[in-house]
């Protein structure tokens, strides 16, 4: 859900930036900015540290070029990172996806 929400505030301040509604650009992209910092908040570097270093970096910088996207009322750097934020969110989804499928042939006692 935070991706979601990533993606759609991300999507609302390139609209918003194109058409110089810059307050609402504004508020969007801290809003992008919020949802970042939550996503860092809730690695859980016991599971996998090297995963959530990684995520961490990309997650640092997501955050900076909201910034950037803010300070220079520009939509470029969002559109920079909009197409690797989609890429996460779908990684994440296909992850869950097979999960779901793991635990419901540990039930089933299937073998893949």
């Amino acid at each position: 859900m935070l991706y979601d929400g990533l993606i759609r505030f991300a999507q609302q301040a390139i609209e918003a930036l194109e058409a110089k509604r810059l307050e609402e650009a504004h508020r969007r992209l801290i809003r992008c900015q919020e949802i970042v910092s939550e996503l860092r908040v809730t690695l859980d570097r016991d599971r996998a540290p090297e995963l959530c270093d990684n995520l961490n970096d990309l997650y640092v910088f997501f955050h900076g070029r909201f910034i950037e996207a803010n300070r220079n009322k520009s939509p470029e750097p969002v559109q920079e990172v909009l197409p690797l934020i989609q890429e996460l969110r779908e990684a994440f989804a296909q992850a869950e996806r097979m999960a779901v499928m793991e635990r419901a042939d540990e039930v089933s006692g299937t073998v893949r």
